[in-house]
C-alpha cells in the first residue's frame, strides 16, 4: 500500500511541475519587445527602458561561431556607416554566454567599432525565442513593436534590413532593394520574414 502512494505521489509531483514550466516564447512580427536587463560584470545593469523610443536592432551572437562573425561584420559595413550618429538608433549586439571580458577582447581582437553587450547566462535570449541556433536579429521600432526578424545570416539580408531600418525611422534607404519600390509596409514584413 505504502509503494501504491509513494508512486502516486511521484506522479502527482510529475504532472505538477510540468503544468507549472513556463510556456516557451517565440515572438513575432507585431508583437512588443520583452523587458530585460543586461548585467555588466562589475554588477551594473543596462536597462532597456529608456531606449524605447528608439528605433533598436537587437544582434544575438556568439563569439566562437564564424557565422555570428560574419554577421557583425555585415553590420559593421552596411549598417554602422548609415546609422551610428542617429539619435533615434541604437545597435544591441548581445554576446550569448558571454562576459564583458570576452566581448571586449573579441571586439579588440576583430576591430569592431561599436559596443558589445554581456548576456553571461543566457537569459535575454530566451525573452524572445526558444530557439538557440545563432545569429538572430530583430528591429524593435520606436512603438515597442518588432518589424523584423532574421533567424540566419544571409548575405543579401543587409539590403532588406537597411530598409526595414529606414522606412521605420522614415529615412531614404541607403542600399537599392531587389523589393518593387511600391511595396506597401505590410507587404514588405510579409516578403522578409516569409
Amino acid at each position: 500500500m505504502k509503494r501504491i502512494v509513494g508512486i502516486m505521489l511521484l506522479f502527482t509531483g510529475f504532472f505538477l511541475s510540468a503544468y507549472t514550466q513556463t510556456p516557451s516564447v517565440e515572438l513575432e512580427l507585431e508583437q512588443g519587445m520583452p523587458e530585460f536587463y543586461i548585467i555588466h560584470d562589475d554588477g551594473n545593469r543596462l536597462t532597456i527602458n529608456p531606449y524605447l523610443n528608439k528605433i533598436i536592432l537587437i544582434v544575438f551572437f556568439d563569439i566562437s561561431s564564424v557565422t555570428c562573425f560574419e554577421e557583425l561584420k555585415s553590420i559593421e559595413r552596411f549598417i554602422w556607416p548609415g546609422y551610428h550618429e542617429n539619435a533615434d538608433f541604437m545597435l544591441l549586439p548581445i554576446g550569448v554566454g558571454h562576459t564583458d571580458k570576452e566581448l571586449n577582447n573579441y571586439r579588440k581582437e576583430h576591430s569592431i567599432p561599436f559596443s558589445l553587450y554581456p548576456d553571461e547566462y543566457g537569459e535575454i535570449l530566451p525573452k524572445f525565442t526558444m530557439k538557440t541556433a545563432l545569429p538572430r536579429m530583430y528591429v524593435v521600432d520606436k512603438a515597442n513593436k518588432i518589424v523584423y526578424i532574421s533567424e540566419r545570416y544571409e548575405d543579401t539580408g543587409y539590403i532588406r534590413l537597411e530598409r526595414v531600418l529606414a522606412r521605420t525611422s522614415n529615412a531614404e534607404p541607403i542600399y537599392t532593394d531587389p523589393l518593387q519600390e511600391d511595396d506597401d509596409w505590410n507587404s514588405l514584413l510579409y516578403k522578409l520574414n516569409n
